[in-house]
């Protein structure tokens, strides 16, 4: 690639003629970015409501599950209505929660690695 004569430090910002996209790929918008991530993973919800929540304790049964509020203040358990989750009961203390919940098998064995009060 041939170089344009120097203008010196004074060269024109607009003057793109003898710039290449690989060597200022800012300057040019079909040339990729490079800082944009390429993960295939896909997105975690803040949502409390969306089934991909990002904080899910665990799932007692097809339609209840135990998720850490987005708050992080305490634990709810939520049932599925209307193709979302919806808040039913709210507990700070782990033997409650096990109680009221009436988990069994694997989910109450997660729930009794919880901290007995909601930190």
């Amino acid at each position: 690639m041939q170089r344009a004569p120097s203008r010196g430090a004074r060269a024109f910002e607009g003057d793109l003629d003898f710039l290449s996209a690989t060597e200022h790929p800012d300057r040019f918008s079909n040339a990729p970015a490079s800082n944009k991530s390429t993960s295939s993973a896909p997105p975690v919800s803040h949502r409390e409501r969306d089934d991909d929540y990002r904080d899910v304790v665990c799932r007692l049964d097809a339609n209840r599950r135990v998720i850490n509020c987005k708050d992080d203040i305490q634990w709810i358990e939520q049932i599925r209505q209307g193709g979302q989750w919806r808040g039913h009961s709210f507990f700070r203390h782990r033997s409650v929660l096990i109680e009221r919940s009436g988990a069994t098998g694997a989910a109450l064995a997660i729930l009794r690695q919880l901290a007995e009060v909601h930190p």
